[in-house]
């Protein structure tokens, strides 16, 4: 069991191995909090990853000194050394925090397959770049629509035949609307 005492924070080394990465739900980390218990007091769980990151989870407090921790998937950035830091708060602020302490997360050989919990900045330009082109086949289709009407009355005017009037359109839009759809189809 993890300790915070004095404001130190004492890990055994058999418990400095946290959880794999990827996991969810199957480890459940103790606390045990000897610092004065103040009413009202919540306890966070921060955790610094090594590329800058960081999480705070709030931790189950059963108003005795024994706060859990259940480790979910998403509370782990990425395998590897972390600091954990333990903190105190009351509706007031922080009331005391104890220094950071080393663990790490151990690394899966198939957690590069399963968690991988955010989309990759590839996967995310792509799901943008296929919104955008769907606008734009939206907005291109409200034009033809919008145009239509203002044709027709423009039509019967005599000036020009209603199919001229919508062609000239069509084509006009087609060739706003083709560059886009070529850069967005990679040609």
């Amino acid at each position: 069991m993890i300790t915070v005492s004095r404001k130190q924070i004492s890990i055994p080394f058999e418990e400095r191995v946290i959880c794999f990465y990827g996991d969810s739900g199957k480890d459940t980390i103790s606390f045990t909090v000897t610092e004065q218990i103040e009413p009202n007091c919540r306890y966070f769980l921060y955790i610094l990853f090594s590329d800058g990151r960081v999480n705070s989870i709030e931790l189950d407090d059963n108003g005795e000194g024994i706060c859990t921790w259940t480790v979910l998937a998403e509370h782990i950035f990425m395998p590897g050394i972390a600091y954990i830091q333990i903190k105190s708060v009351n509706d007031s602020g922080e009331v005391w925090h104890s220094p950071k302490a080393t663990v790490e997360f151990e690394d899966s050989l198939d957690s590069r397959d399963t968690a991988n919990f955010t989309p990759s900045l590839y996967q995310q330009l792509d799901s943008k770049v296929n919104e955008i082109y769907e606008l734009a086949n939206t907005f291109g289709e409200t034009i033809r629509e919008y145009t239509a009407e203002i044709v027709t009355s423009l039509a019967d005017s005599d000036y020009i035949t209603r199919q001229e009037a919508i062609s000239l359109i069509n084509e006009s839009i087609d060739d706003l609307l083709l560059p886009l759809s070529r850069r967005l189809d990679g040609e």
